[in-house]
């Protein structure tokens, strides 16, 4: 898996992610990323959504279960 410029500015070491959340808006979205994420390991979890909002909660989720 390949990733933008931008995102390896953001995110340049691959450790530091601990995990990522996939946005898509259309059932073709959620194939092309489930094919995707079956081509290679990431050694973090990877979850689609078709919420931003729901995504974000995901996110958030390990940050609020760390600091409790």
């Amino acid at each position: 898996m390949t990733h933008s410029a931008s995102a390896r500015k953001v995110f340049p070491d691959p450790s530091s992610v601990s995990r990522m959340a996939l946005l898509g808006s259309s059932p073709v979205d959620r194939v092309v990323a489930m094919f995707r994420l079956t081509l290679l390991p990431t050694g973090f979890p990877i979850r689609y959504f078709t919420s931003e909002d729901k995504a974000m909660e995901w996110l958030l989720e390990e940050a609020n279960d760390s600091h409790a």
